[in-house]
C-alpha cells in the first residue's frame, strides 16, 4: 500500500513550486542562506509559523544543495512524508477502531483534493500532520499502559512532546487541534489526574518550545522583531475574524472543496447519524470533533480560506464516515468495500472543474496536471526575465508572481551576493527587488532607476 501510494503521487509530482506560499517558503529559505544573518521583512509572518520547515530548507542549502534543486526536495518530502501520514492515521485511527475501518478512513482521506495537493508539491501541511497523528498514538498509548510509574511511559510522553514540537514548527495552527489529548485523558478514566497534567505538559510544552525557538532564531535578524504576543495581536488586525466570511460562499466554499462535494456530505451525515445513535459511536464523533471544528472555524471566519487549511480537520472525520457505511451495510466487509469505492469513484467525478489549489475540483489526476501546467508556465516567465544580461536591473511583481521571480533569479546567479533582502550582487551584475504597491508608485520607480541606468523588468 505504501509503495503504490508513493508510486501515485510520485507521477503526479509538481517539478517546480506548487503555489505562491511554496514560492515565499523556497524565496525565504534562500534569503537566510546566503545573508546568513535573517532577514525578516515580510518573512516574518513564515518564521512564526512554519520555523522547523525554513530551517530545514535553510540546513539543506547550508549542505551543498544547489538553489535550483529546492523545489525537487520540497516536492519530493512531501511525497513520502504524505504516505508516511497515511500510514500514521491508520494507526492512530486503530487505536479506536478495528482494522476494517481504519482502512476504509484513510483510503477515502487519501482521495480527497486537499490531501492529494498536499502529497504533489512542497509545503510543510503534510509532513505536519504525520508528526501530529504519531505524537497522538504516542500520547494515547501512554495512557494504556498498565502502570504509569515505568519507563516506557517516559519514552512515550516524550516522544510525544517531540513529535508534537515538529509538527507544530512545520505549522503552527495545529496548535488549535490539540483539544484532542485532553478528550484522551478523559477517557483514561481512573487515572484522569495524571494524564491531565502530562497532556498539559506535551501541549504546553510543544508551545512555549516552538515559541522560544522561533524566537530564538528571530534574534540573528538586524532588524526589530515583535514578540509572539505582539505578533498574534498583528495578526488578529491584518486577518481580522469576522462573521461575514463564515457567510460568504466563496471563502466557506473552500472547505467543501477540501474534501470535494459529495464527500463533504457524507462526513456530514455520518455525524448527525453518530451523534444521534449514541454509544462508542457518539464518543467517536466528539474526539473527532474535538480535533477538527478549532482548525476549520478559525479559518473559516478569515477571509482568504484555502482548501489546505482545512486538511488538518478533515483528516478525523473520515473515521466517523468509515463508521458510518459499515453500519449501512450491516458491518458486513464485501459490501463495504463495494460502497466505498463507489463512493470514491462518484467523489473523484463529482466536481470536474479544475479552480486552482484555493477550491481544487476532485479530478485528482486533472487538478495536479493543470496546477503543473499553470507553475511552469510562471516558472518559464520567471526564467526569461532573469536571463536578461543588463548589468544594473530593477525587478518588479506582484505579490503572487515575485516569490518565483526571486527564486529564478537566485537559482540563475552564479555567485550570489545578498546586500540585503531587496539588493543581489552576482559578480558585477546588480539586481533590485521593488515592491509593486501600485500603479503610481511602480511609475514613479521606474523613472527613478532609469535615470541611474537601471533596466526596468517588470513581469
Amino acid at each position: 500500500f505504501a509503495a503504490l501510494s508513493i508510486f501515485i503521487h510520485a507521477k503526479y509530482r509538481l517539478t517546480g513550486l506548487g503555489e505562491q506560499d511554496a514560492a515565499r517558503l523556497a524565496r525565504d529559505a534562500v534569503v537566510w542562506h546566503l545573508k546568513k544573518d535573517l532577514w525578516l521583512n515580510e518573512s516574518t509572518y513564515r518564521m512564526r509559523t512554519s520555523a522547523g520547515y525554513l530551517h530545514l530548507l535553510k540546513f539543506a542549502l547550508d549542505h551543498g544543495l544547489k538553489i535550483a534543486g529546492l523545489p525537487k526536495l520540497m516536492n519530493w518530502s512531501s511525497v513520502i512524508l504524505g504516505t508516511a501520514a497515511a500510514v500514521s492515521l491508520y494507526a492512530l485511527f486503530r487505536q479506536f477502531s478495528a482494522p476494517r475501518y481504519a482502512a476504509v478512513a484513510v483510503f477515502l482521506y487519501q482521495m480527497t483534493p486537499g490531501f492529494w495537493l498536499g502529497n504533489v508539491y512542497g509545503m510543510p501541511t503534510i509532513p505536519a500532520l504525520c508528526m501530529f497523528a504519531l505524537s497522538v498514538l504516542l500520547f494515547i498509548r501512554a495512557t494504556r499502559l498498565p502502570q504509569l510509574k515505568s519507563a516506557w511511559l517516559l519514552v512515550l510522553i516524550l516522544g510525544s512532546l517531540v513529535c508534537l514540537f515538529a509538527a507544530v514548527s512545520f505549522k503552527a495552527d495545529l496548535v488549535l487541534c490539540t483539544g484532542v489529548f485532553v478528550l484522551a485523558a478523559l477517557h483514561a478514566r481512573d487515572r484522569r489526574a495524571p494524564m491531565l497534567a502530562l497532556a498539559s505538559f506535551v501541549v504546553l510544552g510543544a508551545v512555549y518550545g516552538n515559541s522560544r525557538y522561533a524566537a530564538s532564531l528571530l534574534t540573528l535578524s538586524p532588524t526589530d522583531h515583535v514578540s509572539t504576543r505582539e505578533f498574534l495581536k498583528n495578526w488578529n488586525t491584518h486577518i481580522p475574524f469576522k462573521e461575514s466570511a463564515l457567510l460568504d460562499a466563496n471563502n466557506s466554499g473552500t472547505i467543501v472543496h477540501c474534501v470535494g462535494p459529495l464527500l463533504f456530505c457524507v462526513l456530514v451525515m455520518a455525524l448527525l447519524a453518530a451523534l444521534v445513535a449514541g454509544g462508542r459511536g457518539r464518543w467517536i464523533a466528539l474526539a473527532t470533533l474535538t480535533w477538527a471544528v478549532p482548525p476549520i472555524l478559525f479559518w473559516a471566519l478569515s477571509f482568504g480560506n484555502n482548501a489546505r487549511h482545512n486538511v488538518f480537520g478533515m483528516a478525523p472525520l473520515f473515521l466517523v464516515a468509515s463508521h458510518f457505511i459499515f453500519k449501512l451495510t450491516d458491518e458486513r466487509v464485501i459490501r463495504a468495500v463495494v460502497l466505498t469505492m463507489c463512493l470514491a469513484g462518484l467523489a473523484y467525478w463529482s466536481d470536474t472543474r479544475s479552480r486552482g489549489f484555493i477550491s481544487p475540483g476532485t479530478n485528482l489526476a486533472h487538478i495536479a496536471t493543470d496546477l503543473e501546467e499553470a507553475t511552469q508556465a510562471i516558472h518559464a516567465h520567471s526564467r526569461a526575465i532573469a536571463a536578461n544580461p543588463s548589468p544594473k536591473r530593477v525587478v518588479v511583481g506582484s505579490s503572487i508572481f515575485i516569490p518565483y521571480l526571486s527564486f529564478e533569479i537566485f537559482s540563475a546567479a552564479k555567485a550570489p551576493v545578498l546586500v540585503n533582502a531587496f539588493e543581489l550582487h552576482d559578480g558585477e551584475r546588480i539586481t533590485l527587488f521593488a515592491d509593486n504597491t501600485g500603479r503610481r508608485q511602480r511609475d514613479e520607480t521606474q523613472r527613478r532607476y532609469r535615470a541611474q541606468g537601471y533596466a526596468f523588468l517588470s513581469q
